[in-house]
Formats: C-alpha cells, structure tokens, sequence
C-alpha cells in the first residue's frame, strides 16, 4: 500500500511541476512550500499516508484553504490522485487524513473541475466518515442529497452505482435502517 501512496503523490508533483517552482518568501509562497514539503516528505512511513506532523493545512480554515488550493494547484488532473489518496486513508480507517484528502479534493473540484460528477462520489465518502464519527441524522440527510444528485446522472455511471451502494451500506450499519439498507445495495448491484 505503501508504493500506491507513494505513486498517488508522485503524479501530483509531476502534474503540478512542483519541483520546477521557485519560491520567494512571501507568506502565501511559504505556506505553498511548507505543505510542498511536508505533503512529499518521505521522512515517514508511506503508511501514514500523512506525516503526523502535519501542519500545513488546517481543516478547519475552509475560505483560506479554499484561495490556498486554487492558487497552489493548476491542474485538475492532480484532483483524482488526491481523492485516491484519501480513499486509501478511508479504507485504512485514517479519519483524519481522508478528512483532508477528501477536503482538498472538493476544493479542487469547485475551483478546476466543477461539473465533474466524482466529486459527489467524494461527498459520499465524506458522509460515510460523517456516520463513523457518530453524526448519524447529517451523514443521513447529506448522503440522501447526494442520491438525489446522482439522479440526475443520466445513464448507469460508476459514480452513481457507488453513491447508491455506499448510502446502502451505511444503513445496513444500523439496526433500524438494515433493510432499506440492503435494497439499496441490490438496486445499485442490479445497474452496475
């Protein structure tokens, strides 16, 4: 798992050309260098995904995160590694880090590739991290807006069968909900 990280990373340097920029010392550029540096560091276990020092990127500061990240990065290329790479901290149960990949990844498609119908695969995943955190009735309501988004994808899309298939899941989690959970997840094994 370790390599896949490692390689996740490396195409974002290659397709934002990280190594190429020079920066001055402007506070703006060295936040960008800071998160370049700590983001890359291979000073620490690829496992962490993140090093635990991460302090480059505060989560809570969406509007500055928001200007951060549309100028830091160029391309929307990068956003799909960046969403891969919080999928992997998701299925290493890494809340934290797929909290900040998953982040990232919004941002950069509100700003480089806003009619791409992955960023609501992304919020479902949000949603489902939502639900472990014990925030049942927002996961819920967040992940019914994302099924009624994916509607309106007009044919069979992975995104949309995965959308249904992990609203489906977080149900089955809990007790009540069990069976609605499990209809929804052959509804969405019946239009994959």
């Amino acid at each position: 798992m370790g390599g896949a990280v490692t390689l996740l990373k490396n195409s974002v340097r290659i397709f934002e050309k990280f190594d190429d920029k020079k920066y001055e010392q402007t506070e703006k550029e060295s936040q960008e260098q800071k998160f370049i540096e700590e983001f890359f560091s291979d000073k620490h276990d690829p496992m962490d995904i993140l090093p635990k020092e991460f302090t480059a990127y505060d989560i809570k500061a969406n509007n500055s995160n928001q200007e951060f990240l549309k100028t830091l990065f160029s391309t929307s290329n990068s956003i799909l590694p960046v969403q891969n790479l919080g999928e992997i901290a998701y299925i290493l149960n890494k809340q934290k880090e797929a909290f900040a990949f998953f982040d990232i990844s919004m941002k950069l498609y509100q700003t480089k590739d806003p009619n791409n119908f992955s960023k609501l695969k992304v919020l479902s995943m949000l949603s489902a991290l939502i639900d472990m955190q014990g925030q049942r009735s927002a996961s819920l309501k967040l992940s019914e807006t994302i099924l009624d988004q994916a509607k309106k994808i007009e044919y069979p899309m992975y995104e949309r069968v995965f959308i249904t298939k992990n609203h489906g899941h977080m149900l089955t989690k809990h007790a009540d909900t069990r069976m609605e959970g499990e209809e929804f997840i052959k509804k969405s094994e019946a239009e994959a």
